[in-house]
C-alpha cells in the first residue's frame, strides 16, 4: 500500500508543480526500505504512469524518478545557506 501511496503522491506532485524535470527522493523509510530490499519501484513506477491525458501521460513517462542514498543530503544545502548568509545583503 505504501508504494501505491507513494506513487500516486509522485504523480500528483508533478502534474501539479509541473516538475517534469524529475523527482528525488531520499530519507529514513525509503532507506531502511531500500536496505532490507522491500522497496519495490516497479509499483511505484505503476501507480505514477496511470492512464492520463495523452501529453500528460508521455511527460509523466519522461519524468526521471531518482533516488539518492545520501543521509545528510538535506543539510548540505542549509550549510551552504549559512556559508553565504548575508552575502547578497
Amino acid at each position: 500500500l505504501f508504494h501505491e501511496f507513494l506513487g500516486l503522491y509522485i504523480q500528483h506532485s508533478v502534474v501539479t508543480c509541473k516538475a517534469y524535470g524529475g523527482v528525488y527522493l531520499t530519507g529514513g523509510l525509503l532507506d531502511a526500505l531500500y536496505e532490507k530490499g522491500l522497496f519495490n519501484f516497479d509499483q511505484v513506477e505503476q501507480m505514477i504512469n496511470q492512464p492520463y491525458v495523452e501529453s500528460i501521460a508521455e511527460n509523466l513517462k519522461n519524468t526521471s524518478i531518482i533516488y539518492l542514498d545520501d543521509t545528510y543530503l538535506a543539510l548540505y544545502g542549509l550549510q551552504k545557506y549559512l556559508e553565504t548568509a548575508g552575502q547578497d545583503a
